[in-house]
């Protein structure tokens, strides 16, 4: 995430794009990392997660990110329009793998 002047820094020096690099990350927490990558992906459904018995969608909004009945809080901090490029590995896995396959 990138706070107010560090977003007024990435637009002045004019930056063209952002690396991901997930490599080492074998995942964690999804709302915490979606919260980190929040300024470069659109609100709205992100993606559904479907089971034989259950869907359950996560939302994104400005200030929120939603899964079910579960709500994470996050800062509302300008959305960064600049293409994004993710790195990954065979050890990349679970949350991590979610924001690849975004």
């Amino acid at each position: 995430m990138l706070p107010n002047r560090n977003t007024r820094c990435f637009n002045r020096y004019a930056i063209k794009g952002v690396i991901i690099d997930l490599t080492s990350n074998n995942g964690g927490d999804s709302n915490v990392l979606l919260a980190s990558v929040s300024q470069f992906l659109p609100n709205g459904n992100l993606l559904t997660f479907k089971g034989k018995h259950y869907s359950v969608t996560l939302n994104l909004s400005d200030t929120e990110i939603k899964t079910g009945n579960y709500s994470y809080q996050i800062k509302n901090y300008p959305k960064l329009n600049v293409p994004v490029a993710v790195m990954e590995s065979n050890i990349t896995g679970s949350s991590a793998e979610i924001l690849v396959g975004m």
